[in-house]
């Protein structure tokens, strides 16, 4: 994981990382290609191997679509493989939404719901690299402690980086590293 306080740059590291923004030196490369901002066609194969779980999930899902076709949205725009709807129900009961769920607005979902759908968008096209920004800081206690329990259950079944505002939190994945100041939680 990556922690640092606001404005250290996280998110900017993030954005470099998916592709959406350019490194000011170096180069971000993904199973020896580089990776630079572009258009969805010349990203679309990193993009079905790194997916993002943003800061904000009711802000990043489609109001007027239900849950099942948030979902649904990656897997059609990426040209995910057939059987599509059947991945995103995959996705959607691995995080804990049955059907009742599935044909809900994103108006129609707690907070905690929302951040599951976000979560299976990002899992569906079961990505080797999952980046969280922030995942939880929206969140109440009881909520926040569901939602770094499941990233926690499901980085135990790939690679999972994320971003957190506030030292001392949660870590779901397997090290941290401090954006201000480089130090990584072995010290070093």
């Amino acid at each position: 994981g990556l922690v640092g306080r606001s404005g250290c740059g996280k998110s900017t590291l993030l954005r470099i990382l998916l592709g959406l923004a350019a490194p000011d030196a170096g180069a971000v490369r993904f199973n020896g290609t580089a990776i630079r901002p572009g258009s969805l066609r010349s990203l679309r194969d990193y993009r079905r191997h790194v997916q993002l779980i943003p800061q904000d999930p009711a802000a990043s899902l489609i109001p007027r679509l239900s849950a099942e076709r948030n979902v649904l949205v990656p897997l059609i725009r990426l040209q995910a493989p057939e059987p599509r709807l059947e991945i995103a129900r995959w996705a959607l009961e691995r995080v804990g939404l049955d059907e009742r769920f599935w044909r809900r607005r994103p108006h129609e979902l707690s907070g905690g719901q929302a951040q599951r759908v976000a979560v299976a968008r990002a899992l569906a096209l079961r990505p080797a690299v999952v980046l969280a920004d922030e995942p939880v800081s929206g969140l109440d206690h009881e909520l926040r402690d569901q939602v770094l329990d499941l990233l926690h259950e499901l980085s135990l079944d790939g690679d999972a980086l994320g971003s957190r505002g506030k030292p001392g939190m949660t870590d779901a994945g397997t090290g941290m590293t401090d954006a201000g100041t480089g130090m990584t939680d072995a010290g070093t």
